[in-house]
Protein backbone atom coordinates (compact mmCIF):
# COMPACT_ATOMS: atom_id res chain seq x y z
CA UNK A 1 0.00 0.00 0.00
CA UNK A 2 1.03 3.32 -0.71
CA UNK A 3 0.57 7.22 0.56
CA UNK A 4 0.71 9.49 -1.99
CA UNK A 5 1.36 13.35 -0.85
CA UNK A 6 1.85 16.50 -3.41
CA UNK A 7 3.95 19.01 -3.32
CA UNK A 8 5.22 22.41 -5.68
CA UNK A 9 8.62 23.26 -6.89
CA UNK A 10 9.87 25.94 -10.00
CA UNK A 11 9.07 23.33 -12.58
CA UNK A 12 5.97 21.85 -11.57
CA UNK A 13 3.60 19.52 -9.07
CA UNK A 14 5.24 16.48 -7.71
CA UNK A 15 3.33 13.11 -5.97
CA UNK A 16 5.56 11.98 -3.70
CA UNK A 17 4.43 7.87 -3.31
CA UNK A 18 5.54 6.59 0.06
CA UNK A 19 5.07 2.86 0.90
CA UNK A 20 3.65 2.27 4.25
CA UNK A 21 6.41 -0.18 5.11
CA UNK A 22 9.73 -0.97 2.99
CA UNK A 23 11.15 1.13 0.68
CA UNK A 24 11.51 5.34 1.31
CA UNK A 25 9.60 7.67 -1.04
CA UNK A 26 9.75 8.09 -4.51
CA UNK A 27 8.96 11.18 -6.80
CA UNK A 28 6.56 10.85 -9.50
CA UNK A 29 5.25 13.75 -12.14
CA UNK A 30 1.62 15.23 -11.16
CA UNK A 31 -0.58 12.52 -12.98
CA UNK A 32 -2.81 15.14 -14.74
CA UNK A 33 0.14 17.27 -16.04
CA UNK A 34 -0.40 16.18 -19.37
CA UNK A 35 3.43 17.76 -20.15
CA UNK A 36 5.42 17.35 -16.68
CA UNK A 37 8.43 18.56 -16.98
CA UNK A 38 11.45 16.01 -16.09
CA UNK A 39 13.85 18.66 -14.36
CA UNK A 40 12.99 17.89 -10.58
CA UNK A 41 12.48 14.44 -10.44
CA UNK A 42 15.82 13.73 -8.61
CA UNK A 43 15.41 15.78 -5.69
CA UNK A 44 14.82 12.66 -3.72
CA UNK A 45 18.31 10.62 -5.33
CA UNK A 46 21.13 9.89 -2.73
CA UNK A 47 23.36 11.89 -5.10
CA UNK A 48 21.58 14.81 -4.70
CA UNK A 49 20.55 14.54 -1.23
CA UNK A 50 23.83 14.40 0.05
CA UNK A 51 24.63 17.81 -1.39
CA UNK A 52 22.19 19.84 0.50
CA UNK A 53 23.52 22.11 3.43
CA UNK A 54 21.78 20.74 6.69
CA UNK A 55 23.23 23.15 9.13
CA UNK A 56 24.22 26.35 9.11
CA UNK A 57 28.46 26.72 7.97
CA UNK A 58 30.63 30.28 8.57
CA UNK A 59 33.86 30.76 6.80
CA UNK A 60 36.72 29.52 8.60
CA UNK A 61 38.81 32.69 8.90
CA UNK A 62 35.75 34.41 9.65
CA UNK A 63 34.84 32.11 12.59
CA UNK A 64 38.32 32.33 13.91
CA UNK A 65 39.44 35.79 13.33
CA UNK A 66 36.34 37.72 12.96
CA UNK A 67 34.58 39.94 10.20
CA UNK A 68 36.89 41.43 7.56
CA UNK A 69 39.64 37.99 8.21
CA UNK A 70 41.63 37.22 5.13
CA UNK A 71 39.51 38.62 2.33
CA UNK A 72 42.32 36.73 0.20
CA UNK A 73 41.09 33.55 1.19
CA UNK A 74 37.32 33.99 -0.50
CA UNK A 75 36.70 30.88 -2.57
CA UNK A 76 39.28 28.85 -1.05
CA UNK A 77 38.61 29.12 2.56
CA UNK A 78 36.93 26.00 4.09
CA UNK A 79 33.38 26.23 5.67
CA UNK A 80 32.85 25.09 9.18
CA UNK A 81 29.68 24.10 10.20
CA UNK A 82 28.15 25.24 13.41
CA UNK A 83 25.07 24.77 15.59
CA UNK A 84 21.91 26.91 14.65
CA UNK A 85 22.43 29.03 18.43
CA UNK A 86 25.66 29.58 17.49
CA UNK A 87 24.95 30.85 13.96
CA UNK A 88 21.83 33.18 15.55
CA UNK A 89 24.64 35.00 17.88
CA UNK A 90 27.01 35.15 15.05
CA UNK A 91 24.23 36.60 13.29
CA UNK A 92 22.92 38.84 15.81
CA UNK A 93 25.81 39.88 16.66
CA UNK A 94 27.20 41.35 12.99
CA UNK A 95 23.91 43.18 12.60
CA UNK A 96 24.65 44.84 15.86
CA UNK A 97 28.16 46.04 15.06
CA UNK A 98 26.83 47.33 11.83
CA UNK A 99 24.13 49.04 13.02
CA UNK A 100 25.94 50.60 15.60
CA UNK A 101 28.63 51.73 13.42
CA UNK A 102 26.87 52.64 9.72
CA UNK A 103 23.22 52.60 11.19
CA UNK A 104 20.82 50.43 9.00
CA UNK A 105 22.38 52.41 5.89
CA UNK A 106 25.42 49.57 6.02
CA UNK A 107 22.72 46.68 6.05
CA UNK A 108 22.64 45.33 2.55
CA UNK A 109 19.41 43.02 2.19
CA UNK A 110 20.94 40.61 -0.22
CA UNK A 111 19.90 36.83 -1.14
CA UNK A 112 18.39 37.69 -5.24
CA UNK A 113 16.93 34.50 -6.26
CA UNK A 114 14.31 32.37 -6.67
CA UNK A 115 14.54 30.39 -3.86
CA UNK A 116 11.41 28.27 -2.90
CA UNK A 117 8.29 28.19 -5.26
CA UNK A 118 5.98 28.50 -2.13
CA UNK A 119 5.81 32.08 -0.61
CA UNK A 120 6.72 31.62 3.21
CA UNK A 121 9.73 29.60 2.04
CA UNK A 122 10.90 32.66 -0.06
CA UNK A 123 14.22 33.16 1.13
CA UNK A 124 14.18 36.97 -0.39
CA UNK A 125 11.26 38.03 1.38
CA UNK A 126 11.84 35.95 4.65
CA UNK A 127 15.22 37.95 4.72
CA UNK A 128 13.36 41.16 4.26
CA UNK A 129 11.05 40.90 6.44
CA UNK A 130 13.67 40.16 9.25
CA UNK A 131 15.96 42.88 8.02
CA UNK A 132 12.99 45.34 8.17
CA UNK A 133 12.24 44.09 12.01
CA UNK A 134 15.57 45.26 12.67
CA UNK A 135 15.18 48.63 11.87
CA UNK A 136 15.52 48.66 7.91
CA UNK A 137 18.04 48.26 5.39
CA UNK A 138 19.22 48.65 1.93
CA UNK A 139 17.96 46.70 -1.23
CA UNK A 140 18.39 45.82 -4.47
CA UNK A 141 15.73 46.69 -7.23
CA UNK A 142 15.11 45.09 -10.83
CA UNK A 143 17.30 41.57 -11.61
CA UNK A 144 19.43 40.59 -14.08
CA UNK A 145 16.87 38.15 -15.16
CA UNK A 146 14.78 40.62 -16.51
CA UNK A 147 17.82 43.31 -17.39
CA UNK A 148 17.24 46.37 -18.59
CA UNK A 149 13.19 45.47 -19.14
CA UNK A 150 12.25 46.51 -16.35
CA UNK A 151 13.29 50.45 -16.48
CA UNK A 152 12.97 50.53 -20.45
CA UNK A 153 9.73 48.58 -20.84
CA UNK A 154 7.40 50.89 -19.02
CA UNK A 155 8.71 53.85 -21.63
CA UNK A 156 7.52 51.32 -24.59
CA UNK A 157 4.71 49.84 -23.38
CA UNK A 158 4.03 49.57 -19.77
CA UNK A 159 5.80 47.89 -16.60
CA UNK A 160 7.04 44.24 -16.69
CA UNK A 161 4.65 43.44 -14.24
CA UNK A 162 1.51 44.25 -16.26
CA UNK A 163 3.41 42.83 -18.99
CA UNK A 164 3.59 39.72 -18.07
CA UNK A 165 0.46 39.62 -16.10
CA UNK A 166 -1.26 39.99 -19.72
CA UNK A 167 0.68 37.86 -22.11
CA UNK A 168 -0.98 36.27 -24.97
CA UNK A 169 -1.55 32.53 -24.82
CA UNK A 170 1.06 29.76 -26.22
CA UNK A 171 -2.20 28.57 -27.64
CA UNK A 172 -3.53 31.90 -29.54
CA UNK A 173 -0.07 32.69 -30.69
CA UNK A 174 0.52 29.32 -31.91
CA UNK A 175 -3.33 29.44 -33.78
CA UNK A 176 -2.71 33.28 -35.02
CA UNK A 177 0.84 34.29 -35.51
CA UNK A 178 2.02 34.67 -39.24
CA UNK A 179 6.27 35.76 -37.81
CA UNK A 180 7.46 35.16 -34.36
CA UNK A 181 10.63 36.54 -33.59
CA UNK A 182 12.47 35.45 -29.88
CA UNK A 183 16.00 36.38 -29.13
CA UNK A 184 17.86 33.22 -27.66
CA UNK A 185 15.02 30.94 -28.91
CA UNK A 186 12.75 29.34 -26.53
CA UNK A 187 13.69 26.19 -24.22
CA UNK A 188 11.36 24.34 -22.89
CA UNK A 189 12.74 24.14 -19.91
CA UNK A 190 12.69 28.17 -19.72
CA UNK A 191 8.50 27.74 -20.44
CA UNK A 192 8.17 24.74 -17.82
CA UNK A 193 9.29 27.17 -14.86
CA UNK A 194 6.38 28.76 -12.59
CA UNK A 195 6.96 30.78 -9.18
CA UNK A 196 3.46 28.78 -7.97
CA UNK A 197 4.49 25.45 -9.53
CA UNK A 198 2.76 24.98 -12.81
CA UNK A 199 0.78 21.69 -12.68
CA UNK A 200 -0.54 22.03 -16.51
CA UNK A 201 2.39 22.31 -18.40
CA UNK A 202 0.96 22.57 -22.56
CA UNK A 203 3.45 25.11 -23.79
CA UNK A 204 5.18 21.77 -26.02
CA UNK A 205 2.01 21.48 -28.62
CA UNK A 206 2.25 25.01 -29.13
CA UNK A 207 5.68 25.97 -29.49
CA UNK A 208 6.28 22.92 -32.26
CA UNK A 209 3.45 24.30 -35.01
CA UNK A 210 5.65 22.40 -37.65
CA UNK A 211 5.94 25.83 -39.11
CA UNK A 212 9.57 27.55 -40.72
CA UNK A 213 12.36 27.83 -38.50
CA UNK A 214 15.02 29.79 -38.79
CA UNK A 215 18.03 30.82 -36.93
CA UNK A 216 20.05 33.59 -37.03
CA UNK A 217 23.61 33.83 -34.98
CA UNK A 218 24.36 37.23 -34.71
CA UNK A 219 27.64 38.47 -33.35
CA UNK A 220 27.76 38.52 -29.49
CA UNK A 221 26.76 41.68 -27.53
CA UNK A 222 24.84 43.28 -31.28
CA UNK A 223 21.46 42.05 -30.16
CA UNK A 224 20.24 45.30 -28.90
CA UNK A 225 21.40 46.60 -32.08
CA UNK A 226 19.41 43.90 -33.92
CA UNK A 227 16.10 44.86 -32.34
CA UNK A 228 16.60 48.46 -33.26
CA UNK A 229 17.35 47.95 -36.41
CA UNK A 230 14.06 45.28 -36.46
CA UNK A 231 12.38 48.74 -34.89
CA UNK A 232 13.23 50.91 -37.58
CA UNK A 233 12.46 48.58 -40.24
CA UNK A 234 8.75 48.35 -39.44
CA UNK A 235 8.54 52.23 -39.52
CA UNK A 236 10.20 52.40 -42.51
CA UNK A 237 12.93 54.13 -40.95
CA UNK A 238 16.72 53.48 -42.50
CA UNK A 239 18.87 51.73 -39.62
CA UNK A 240 20.25 54.55 -36.74
CA UNK A 241 23.77 52.92 -36.71
CA UNK A 242 24.21 53.60 -40.54
CA UNK A 243 21.66 56.39 -41.50
CA UNK A 244 23.90 57.66 -44.52
CA UNK A 245 24.64 54.50 -46.04
CA UNK A 246 22.78 54.06 -48.90
CA UNK A 247 22.59 50.74 -49.18
CA UNK A 248 21.08 50.08 -45.24
CA UNK A 249 24.73 48.50 -44.98
CA UNK A 250 25.26 48.21 -40.81
CA UNK A 251 28.62 49.05 -39.66
CA UNK A 252 27.70 47.30 -36.12
CA UNK A 253 26.98 44.15 -37.94
CA UNK A 254 26.42 42.96 -41.39
CA UNK A 255 24.16 40.55 -40.02
CA UNK A 256 21.98 42.65 -37.83
CA UNK A 257 22.08 45.27 -41.44
CA UNK A 258 20.74 42.02 -43.69
CA UNK A 259 18.40 41.09 -41.45
CA UNK A 260 16.78 43.97 -40.79
CA UNK A 261 16.32 44.98 -44.45
CA UNK A 262 15.26 41.21 -45.07
CA UNK A 263 12.62 41.24 -42.16
CA UNK A 264 8.90 40.27 -43.40
CA UNK A 265 7.74 42.50 -40.40
CA UNK A 266 5.95 45.03 -42.27
CA UNK A 267 4.10 42.19 -44.39
CA UNK A 268 3.15 40.54 -41.38
CA UNK A 269 -0.34 41.29 -39.83
CA UNK A 270 -0.38 41.87 -36.71
CA UNK A 271 -3.11 39.35 -34.35
CA UNK A 272 -6.02 41.15 -33.00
Amino acid sequence: MTRTTYTAAHWGIYQIETPVAGEGPHIRPFARDPDPSSIGLDQLDPAVTRLRIATPAVRKSWLEHGPGAAPERRGIDPFVQVPWNTAFDLVAGEIERVRGRYGNDGIFGGSYGWASAGRFHHAVGQLHRFLNSCGGYVRSVDSYSLGAGRALMPHIVTDMDDSNASHTSWSVLAEHTQLFVTFGGIPLKNTQVSSSGAGDHRVRDNIDTGGEIEWIPIRPNTDTALMLALAYVIRGIRCIYCPTSPTGACTVNSITARTARQARWPDAKPCT
